[in-house]
């Protein structure tokens, strides 16, 4: 058999490195290591950001103990841990299960101690870095499970080791929850420092039947894509900012809701509708219930001339208003500063304007925000989408 040298434009140290990868990427952490000592070049690409980045490690259940092992001995920085678990794993071994997942949220909150995101259907968990969300360290699951598996013993699972190993997320992102999962929500009280709670696309419409989650120490609730009965599942005296983006449109019963449900304390409130039909009826009517809300931002609503003037709204301390993706006939409200008096910014994003005699929506212009500020010269007026 003849020998292959390095001059062979077949070796395979000559191969493309995407290839390369894609060989690393299926083989042991052992192998990977033992493959960098084969030359420079091989581990210069197993040690570049670009290629760290994309490296999955795989875990069984059945070995936990090797792999946990072998990952708190890898130096390997990783950015995605494939957990491979079956529903039989799940119903009988779940102390292997709760060592394993503690070990990675722990190795996941290196990354970003204070935000997690944990989207429930596809029972991912990922670090979660600031603004936008941006994500950079996650575990999936590999397998599928069936309904009742991945919803009372895995999910609770990650959740439960999410309180033991991750015990300073101050914020916490929850999507894709559903009504049968919602139990999850009884270890959110035990995150002591958790500060900013938000929850993603649950479209249920039934109302809770576990107890309220008192949550005392939350500051900011964000409720995204949801039916407006998940507010009764939260009790939190202490919240300073809440929003909430509903595809209901029944506004006066959500604000209801609202009032209802969310500490009187709020500073900032946002309330988001899907269907610029929905009228503005009744909302700013509602804004009583709020003595110290000094910011309110209204979405997706059609909103009269005359909103504010046909139900008497009493005086309000509001500082900043905002309309987004409304549908106004006029900028110019009625008694706008009769009503808020303490007015100091008027913000517009992606509203149109119907037109008096044929009803046409047109787009906002310079014109029509100069002659807000003639009317209201003490308050600031900005179009914040342009």
């Amino acid at each position: 058999m003849t020998t292959t040298t390095t001059d062979d434009p077949f070796n395979m140290s000559h191969l493309p490195t995407e290839i390369l990868c894609k060989i690393f990427d299926y083989s042991t952490i052992d192998a990977v290591k033992s493959a960098s000592l084969v030359c420079n070049r091989w581990d210069q690409i197993i040690f570049s950001k670009p290629y760290i980045k994309r490296f999955k490690l795989v875990l069984n259940l059945n070995d936990a103990d090797q792999m946990l092992e072998t990952l708190k001995n890898s130096d390997r920085d990783y950015n995605c841990i494939v957990l491979r678990v079956t529903i039989d794993q799940c119903r009988d071994m779940p102390v292997s299960l709760r060592r394993m997942l503690n070990y990675v949220i722990r190795m996941i909150s290196q990354y970003s101690p204070e935000s997690l995101y944990f989207n429930m259907e596809k029972v991912i968990l990922e670090s979660c870095v600031c603004k936008n969300y941006h994500r950079r360290f996650k575990l999936e699951v590999d397998e599928y499970l069936d309904f009742m598996t991945k919803n009372m013993i895995l999910i609770p699972s990650i959740l439960s080791a999410i309180n033991q190993s991750a015990p300073d997320v101050e914020k916490l992102v929850l999507d894709k929850i559903d009504f049968f999962n919602t139990h999850a929500y009884a270890v959110l009280p035990s995150l002591a420092k958790l500060k900013h709670l938000i929850v993603r696309n649950y479209a249920s419409s039934n109302t809770p039947s576990a107890p309220v989650v008192i949550l005392p120490q939350l500051e900011n609730l964000s409720l995204i894509n949801v039916n407006v009965n998940i507010i009764d599942y939260f009790q939190a005296e202490n919240l300073q900012r809440f929003s909430i983006r509903t595809s209901e449109t029944d506004a006066p019963r959500t604000m209801r809701i609202i009032t209802r449900n969310i500490s009187r304390d709020l500073i900032q409130l946002c309330v988001h509708f899907t269907d610029q039909s929905t009228e503005a009826d009744q909302i700013f009517e509602l804004l009583q219930n709020f003595p110290n809300l000094r910011g309110f931002e209204l979405g997706g609503v059609s909103v009269p001339t005359d909103v504010l003037k046909a139900h008497g709204i009493p005086q309000h301390w509001l500082h900043k208003l905002t309309f987004v993706q409304c549908r106004m006939e006029s900028l110019i409200l009625a008694d706008l500063r009769k009503s808020f008096r303490l007015l100091w910014k008027l913000e517009i994003e992606s509203c149109s304007l119907s037109q008096t005699n044929s009803g046409q929506l047109r787009t906002i212009g310079y014109e029509d925000l100069d002659a807000v500020r003639r009317t209201m010269p003490t308050c600031q007026v900005y179009d914040i989408a342009k």
